[in-house]
């Protein structure tokens, strides 16, 4: 990536686990000398600060990023955020990230998320990372951590409109998991999102 990013490619990743992100953003953040805003979907902040003894794990990425200067956290909009383990949340509000609930996308609609969005990256250099977990369950159960109460994918393509124009310097769609996928099903959701 720190080749691709000196070349001046927008770069698109289709990754296994969400930790292949942190390559993505450490290669890019060094080729443009700079940090990045992050437009990230999920149904999980991947804020942790570790897990199994990993401090660079898949549920760690995005806190490890801001740790080491590939992010600015207060560029960072978290979409689609839900499940049981809201305390994980907490780096994401200590250091100045924009939340906003799965919940919050229904209330308040994909035309509320686009604005937001793109008011909290700016004009600025910015990421774009979609773990299809982000994804209610009943519409993506090929991943390795379903959560019910999640995005429609016409929801997550709105958004995915919705951010032309901003200047995307990477993007990727993570966590599709085949061993869980298996009449295909998920991976036609994914590769319609990812396209």
């Amino acid at each position: 990536f720190l080749k691709l990013g000196h070349a001046g490619a927008c770069t698109l990743n289709c990754g296994g686990e969400h930790t292949t992100t942190f390559g993505c953003l450490w290669g890019l953040s060094e080729a443009h000398d700079d940090s990045f805003g992050v437009i990230h979907i999920d149904a999980h902040s991947d804020t942790m600060a570790s897990w199994g003894g990993d401090k660079v794990n898949d549920g760690s990425i995005f806190r490890q990023a801001v740790l080491h200067g590939f992010i600015d956290p207060e560029r960072t909009v978290q979409i689609g955020i839900r499940g049981r383990s809201n305390f994980l949340w907490e780096f994401s509000h200590d250091t100045g990230m924009t939340v906003i609930t799965a919940d919050e996308v229904f209330e308040r609609g994909t035309d509320y998320v686009i604005a937001k969005a793109r008011e909290v990256v700016g004009n600025d250099k910015t990421y774009f990372s979609f773990d299809v977990d982000g994804l209610d369950s009943n519409y993506m159960m090929g991943t390795t951590g379903p959560e019910p109460f999640g995005l429609t994918p016409r929801q997550v393509r709105d958004i995915i409109h919705g951010c032309r124009g901003i200047e995307i310097v990477g993007a990727d769609m993570v966590e599709l998991n085949p061993n869980r996928d298996t009449d295909g099903k998920y991976g036609h959701v994914a590769a319609a999102l990812f396209f």
